[in-house]
């Protein structure tokens, strides 16, 4: 067998201690010698899913999820020697990281099918508050909102659970898909949100938008009041 493929299959918990920004840019720069168009954005997507945040980013079990049709199987040893080579590789070597193309892209594909109503009030009314948020936004202060929450979300301790479902709510516009969280991860995600704002259209803007936000849940979706006061 090919060394680095055997290094490959035993020695790839090494990116572990690096951050998903790295990583992703690195199965980015990887791929993109491979594979073009929607094509590679599913895979990109798919990882981003399934494997970001696991610790130890196994490529073969990677590889055997993308590589579907009989023409992408027959490259899969040139991939992974790509994604171990781009794993391993300074970040100045690798291409900028593609976060924004990747949410314009789930933005765009949008899995309509897969939105469902969580069971829990709390998650239900930390959903509607931040949806109608961003609905106030101008486009561009959308996206670059969506983009700042999916970014700071790997700092912070969420749960990976709740983290796993906000980034699938974010990048494909459905309502937030979990069945509970603890109260104070959802009130890190609003102060997340608020602080976005600030960053964004200033803190006198944030406050407004906040009201609005705060008012059209109170008068479209009364019942979850109670639940919303007790997040904020």
């Amino acid at each position: 067998m090919n060394p680095v493929v055997r290094m490959s299959i035993s020695g790839m918990n090494h990116d572990a201690s690096k951050s998903v920004e790295f990583r992703r840019r690195a199965v980015y720069t990887a791929l993109i010698q491979h594979l073009a168009d929607d094509e590679l954005w599913e895979a990109l997507a798919l990882w981003e899913d399934n494997y970001a945040a696991v610790e130890n980013f196994t490529a073969q079990r990677f590889l055997s999820d993308i590589l579907t049709s009989a023409e992408l199987r027959g490259k899969r040893v040139r991939i992974l020697q790509s994604l171990v080579r781009a794993l391993s590789a300074p970040a100045s070597t690798l291409l900028p990281d593609p976060k924004e193309q990747l949410l314009v892209f789930r933005m765009r594909r949008g899995k309509t099918s897969r939105v469902t109503t969580s069971r829990d009030p709390l998650v239900v009314a930390c959903s509607s508050l931040l949806s109608r948020i961003l609905r106030g936004l101008d486009d561009n202060n959308r996206l670059r909102m969506r983009l700042f929450i999916l970014d700071q979300l790997e700092k912070t301790r969420i749960d990976m659970t709740l983290r796993a479902a906000v980034r699938t709510w974010l990048s494909e516009q459905t309502r937030l898909q979990l069945d509970n969280a603890a109260v104070s991860d959802l009130r890190k995600l609003i102060n997340l949100a608020y602080i976005g704002l600030c960053e964004y259209i200033g803190p006198v803007s944030a406050d407004a938008a906040l009201n609005r936000a705060y008012q059209a849940l109170a008068e479209e979706e009364p019942e979850l009041l109670p639940n919303l006061r007790q997040l904020l």
